[in-house]
């Protein structure tokens, strides 16, 4: 039980410093909202979301059909 409590405990924190890092999309978010208002910012902060969306279905749906298959 403790093992387990120390996986969650380390992908936590590993996934928080990942999370939190600085990288190219908040240089652009900030950037934005700095020139265009507060709404010019959030919807770039909010794109990944609405972006990824069908990559991730799409990735899904993919596995779901291997792990049906018999090819592999």
């Amino acid at each position: 039980m403790l093992d387990l409590i120390e996986y969650l405990a380390m992908g936590a924190f590993l996934g928080l410093a990942a999370g939190t890092s600085p990288g190219p999309l908040l240089a652009v978010t900030i950037s934005e909202t700095l020139r265009y208002g507060k709404w010019e910012g959030i919807k770039i902060a909010v794109s990944p979301l609405i972006t990824d969306l069908p990559i991730i279905l799409a990735v899904l749906f993919v596995l779901s059909h291997l792990t049906s298959s018999d090819f592999l």
